[in-house]
């Protein structure tokens, strides 16, 4: 899978006042095979706008406080099955996670049957040791992260992923509610 933790870190450290162009909360950007809502809240920037990576970031309320809302397409066997599909997410988890790196706190991977298509939600909570802050020095923050993978309803043998991250001093309480608002705004249209 093209997506990464190493991705979706970069993306943390982009200021919402920095690269990127400003979203309306909840803004619609209706496409052929993947229709993606901006999230719904203020500050969000759109940071990337490529075909395989789109990228919203915004800071929270604290100084090192970032969140990222990305949607990534990827290449996937168009015969894959669920248990294989659970299987490809759990390695590529893994192994795009830096152990050097991130201290796992909990993480699980698993079916979901939240659409009417295959897709996996992961979810993982993780602690960063080597967290670069905003004004340049290095220390631990909470990493919250939560995706859905789904196996494209069109087009089989292509795979998109609905993230949703954060990124502070502490766990954010309203985390799970924003991510699964953001990533029930990915939709197959039609779908």
């Amino acid at each position: 899978m093209a997506l990464t933790w190493a991705v979706i870190l970069s993306a943390c450290t982009a200021p919402s006042t920095g690269p990127g162009r400003a979203v309306p909360p909840g803004y619609l950007f209706a496409g052929r095979y993947l229709d993606i809502t901006a999230p719904n809240s203020a500050g969000w920037r759109l940071v990337s706008e490529k075909p395989d990576l789109w990228a919203f970031a915004r800071n929270g309320s604290e100084p090192d406080e970032t969140y990222i809302a990305s949607v990534a397409t990827f290449d996937l066997p168009a015969a894959i099955s669920r248990d294989d599909f659970v299987a490809l997410v759990r390695r590529n988890a893994e192994r795009d996670s830096n152990p050097d790196r991130f201290k796992d706190v909990r993480s699980t991977v698993e079916l979901s049957d939240v659409r009417p298509y295959p897709c996996v939600h992961y979810q993982a909570t993780a602690e960063d040791t080597q967290a670069k802050t905003r004004t340049g020095d290095r220390r631990p923050l909470v990493f919250e992260m939560v995706g859905l993978y789904c196996q494209d309803v069109l087009l089989r043998d292509m795979g998109f992923a609905a993230i949703y991250s954060h990124r502070g001093n502490t766990a954010d309480p309203q985390f799970q509610k924003d991510a699964a608002d953001f990533v029930a705004g990915i939709r197959v249209p039609g779908h």
